[in-house]
């Protein structure tokens, strides 16, 4: 008898070509966005971007929370010093304020992918594996950077028609302008400016420090932190496709000087609608929240949510009423990646409360003792939900891990 051999059932090679022609539709698919970014020039200027520093800082840190020798560090930062003096003599920086600092994260960022790629095929299964890990972060938060700048440049071209002045009616009826009040102390100082857009162009640092934090530490939490990370970007920015408005320094050209006599009217505006809810801000208070755990990280990210509320009234990117909105949204977002039986009941108070106000503030009637019941009640009803749910999140093991 000869040798046996082994053949596989025609419906499953069937059934693996067809997995195999889905996911390459798959991956061709998702890099359309890629490919348009890279069209539109959007890392033309990498390294002379604030953004991009610093979400190269944030790579940075997710390569650290692998634990590196101090050998490796060594290596890793000088590479990013040879290649930081490469490219200055080869095309040289524009500069921008802070870029000294801010624009060294590009090349520690590349460094440290360079760095993970080559270790990643290491002897050592545990390292290898945390390394892999590390990687698969720092491509799906770059991925959805890409995703969502082409998502937010298709906003302004389907979404003409603004809110604005639904928004600023809201403020004034609250007795006051608050972004107005801000931009005009914030022009007065110059340092102040600087920090604000320091503070505003540094989130996607902190998410990837956040990440970095927790992995290091492991705490095995009831919450998902990479599913906060999808949820948030992709639920936020598609609210603005239901509420589409610009922010104050963009709907008003006399801004920070207040305008005339404004009605909540539907207007044709040209400009990027991503105004309402704050994710500035709700990001920042999503951050704080996931670093509750650690007292020290957490008095950080409280300032960094309170200069954040300052940077985006004071930048004029946002109404004072865009920050309270975030709040709902940033508990309905919390509640959602929370992995505990007590989520039900924050996700859809979250939920129905962002809902209601963008229903509410298309209305048009407002008044200040109604507009001022509606903020409170949405912050206490927010910050109450919340504390219950952070409760059930990381009481039971916040208590395991050792203050560092």
């Amino acid at each position: 008898m000869g040798p046996s051999t082994l053949t596989l059932p025609r419906g499953t090679l069937a059934t693996d070509k067809l997995k195999l022609a889905v996911g390459v539709v798959v991956g061709l698919f998702m890099l359309v966005p890629v490919a348009i970014a890279i069209h539109a020039g959007v890392y033309d200027s990498v390294v002379d971007n604030a953004l991009s520093g610093w979400g190269m800082w944030g790579t940075f840190a997710i390569y650290a929370s692998t634990r590196p020798s101090r050998k490796e560090i060594t290596l890793t930062v000088s590479i990013a010093l040879m290649l930081r003096l490469a490219y200055n003599l080869a095309i040289g920086e524009h500069g921008y304020p802070g870029s000294k600092i801010i624009g060294m994260g590009v090349f520690l960022g590349l460094a440290s992918l360079t760095i993970l790629i080559g270790r990643s095929v290491g002897s050592n299964r545990e390292q290898s594996l945390a390394r892999r890990r590390a990687l698969a972060v720092t491509a799906l938060l770059s991925y959805i950077g890409v995703c969502l700048t082409f998502y937010i440049s298709f906003a302004k071209m389907v979404l003409p028609i603004k809110l604005d002045y639904f928004l600023y009616s809201f403020d004034t009826s609250l007795g006051m302008q608050l972004s107005f009040a801000a931009a005009n102390l914030t022009h007065a100082f110059p340092v102040l400016f600087w920090i604000e857009a320091m503070v505003y162009n540094s989130l996607g640092f902190w998410f990837s420090l956040v990440y970095a934090v927790h992995a290091i530490y492991d705490l095995k939490s009831r919450i998902s932190i990479l599913t906060l990370f999808i949820a948030n970007a992709f639920i936020g920015f598609s609210l603005y496709f239901l509420f589409p408005a610009m922010g104050p320094k963009y709907a008003f050209p006399s801004f920070p000087v207040l305008p005339g006599q404004i009605h909540p009217v539907v207007a044709l505006l040209n400009g990027t609608p991503n105004a309402m809810p704050s994710l500035h801000f709700g990001g920042t208070l999503l951050i704080c929240w996931l670093s509750q755990p650690w007292k020290w990280f957490y008095r950080i990210t409280i300032a960094l949510s309170a200069l954040t509320a300052l940077a985006t009234l004071g930048l004029g990117e946002h109404y004072f009423i865009d920050l309270v909105v975030a709040v709902p949204y940033a508990l309905a977002i919390f509640a959602l990646s929370a992995k505990t039986s007590g989520r039900k009941v924050p996700l859809a108070a979250g939920s129905a409360m962002v809902m209601l106000w963008l229903c509410f503030l298309r209305t048009g009637f407002f008044y200040p003792i109604l507009s001022w019941a509606l903020v409170l009640a949405t912050l206490v009803i927010s910050f109450k939900l919340k504390g219950r749910l952070a409760a059930r999140v990381w009481t039971p093991e916040s208590s395991k891990v050792a203050q560092p």
